[in-house]
């Protein structure tokens, strides 16, 4: 196997670099689902901003790379995945800063919020899988995080329905609604990631970013 050029090494560890920072945003949402509190909110919503200059910064290099090297094949494949992959990463950072928003628009004191945390914890194991099959370059593992996925919405529909009637609160209804709602929708950005790790090995589309329509009605 030839060894990867360095210009795909640096954007790889561009990429990497991401993944660490949005790691550090995770833990800090988690610890807001334990214990609701405003101290954390602008913190993470400093974190996820350094981590769209990291975006920049990583398709700054995909350009550049494609300027000046001209890549082919394999590693035209990496390059413009790379770009995808980045973008991802930003909107999952995105999602996150959007789950402590959630909690301080509707009450920052509530303690309902832990509903949604295991499907946060199911949802970011999706993340991680999906980064770690990215830059591992294994499409067997990337196919399993798609498949995943159906746990994940399951998870929301189940959670939507149990709120359906629920006579407790209002707030609560909404908070953990809108949250899970992010956590769905982080979900299908690891879907992504996942299959940009499929296109770059074999060359072969996975259409997950089409929307999932409902099946005809009788």
């Amino acid at each position: 196997m030839m060894e990867e050029p360095d210009y795909l090494k640096e954007i790889n560890n561009g990429i990497s670099e991401m993944y660490n920072s949005i790691v550090e945003i995770y833990g800090k949402v988690l610890s807001v689902l334990e214990e609701p509190t405003t101290d954390k909110t602008k913190e993470i919503c400093e974190k996820t901003k350094s981590v769209m200059g990291q975006e920049e910064a990583v398709i700054d290099r995909c350009v550049e790379a494609l300027i000046r090297h001209q890549p082919f094949a394999g590693d035209l494949r990496s390059v413009t995945s790379a770009m995808r992959v980045s973008y991802d990463l930003a909107r999952i950072s995105r999602y996150l800063s959007n789950i402590v928003q959630v909690i301080d628009d509707v009450d920052s004191g509530m303690r309902c919020a832990p509903d949604v945390k295991g499907l946060l914890e199911s949802g970011w194991e999706m993340v991680q899988e999906s980064v770690m099959s990215y830059l591992s370059k294994d499409p067997i593992r990337a196919a399993s995080v798609i498949e995943a996925d159906a746990k994940i919405d399951a998870g929301y529909r189940k959670l939507l329905s149990r709120y359906r009637d629920y006579a407790g609160g209002g707030a609560c209804v909404l908070m953990n609604g809108l949250i899970a709602r992010i956590i769905e929708r982080m979900a299908d950005h690891a879907c992504y990631i996942s299959a940009e790790a499929v296109y770059m090995v074999t060359g072969s589309r996975i259409g997950v970013r089409a929307p999932k329509c409902p099946p005809n009605r009788p």
